[in-house]
């Protein structure tokens, strides 16, 4: 699912699927964020060290 379409689901009027949408919007920020920021220079320093 799409970060937009979590959004979209995030903004409807029942407080069961607000719910849902955002804590898929937020659990996919994270993702990316961890994976961009942390994961991704880690990985790129140990493979510099071995190579």
């Amino acid at each position: 699912m799409p970060i937009a379409d979590a959004i979209s689901v995030a903004v409807t009027p029942q407080p069961s699927t607000q719910q849902i949408g955002f804590a898929t919007a937020l659990g996919i920020l994270l993702s990316a964020f961890l994976l961009s920021v942390v994961l991704v220079p880690a990985l790129a320093a140990l493979l510099g060290r071995s190579l």
